[in-house]
């Protein structure tokens, strides 16, 4: 098995776990991401330009209500006139257009649902020279994805659960209160004379035999 192939494979068993790393890349590189719809496209040359219509900004700050997003011409899905998507862009061109983000650019809006499937793409727009693995659609909440577009999205976790002291137990009533138990340091202490006295003996007996050989 080729380590792209297995790289593959990790990738979308992570994100089929729940692990949102997968979307996070493929957003992260993107310096304005918006949502709107396409008014109209003109292809110069290799590329197309298109008229698109910002409803909202998740990522950057979008000069104005409309914008020019530019594709490549070859090959590519034209946008949909009218069609809810949002839009992966990189940096504005001194011409003053928007180039789509590559390899994969856009995502699918549905209601209140984005197209994300497991390679973290809408695979609508992977274009067929695309080697990645085909995966199924799927969609996410369009509040996530936003929080993933904005990098404030923290998966939960629980809350810490404290642990507290049993509280100390009372004697019964009519029970006897037991004496303390005397810590170490002070029986330690007690034993020192008696240990010097037995050691005096010992010594006083083994001198005694000593003279009466």
């Amino acid at each position: 098995m080729s380590r792209a192939v297995a790289l593959a494979m990790l990738v979308l068993a992570r994100v089929a776990h729940g692990d949102p790393e997968t979307l996070r890349d493929q957003l992260g590189e993107a310096q304005l991401i918006v949502r709107g719809s396409a008014i109209e496209t003109a292809r110069t040359g290799l590329f197309a330009d298109t008229q698109f219509a910002v409803s909202d900004t998740l990522r950057g700050d979008a000069p104005g209500d409309t914008i020019v997003v530019r594709d490549i011409a070859e090959g590519a899905t034209p946008l949909d006139r009218g069609e809810d998507v949002i839009l992966l862009l990189d940096a504005k061109t001194p011409d003053g257009v928007y180039p789509l983000h590559h390899p994969v650019g856009r995502y699918r809006v549905d209601g209140d649902e984005v197209i994300v499937n497991a390679s973290g793409v809408d695979g609508a727009n992977v274009s067929a020279k695309d080697l990645r693995p085909r995966a199924p659609d799927e969609s996410i909440p369009l509040e996530r994805f936003r929080a993933f577009a904005t990098g404030t999205w923290r998966p939960r976790t629980a809350p810490p659960v404290a642990i507290e002291s049993p509280p100390p137990r009372t004697p019964a009533r009519g029970s006897a209160v037991p004496a303390p138990v005397p810590s170490a340091e002070r029986s330690s202490a007690a034993r020192w004379p008696w240990l010097v006295a037995a050691l005096a003996v010992v010594a006083l007996v083994l001198y005694g035999l000593r003279r009466a050989r």
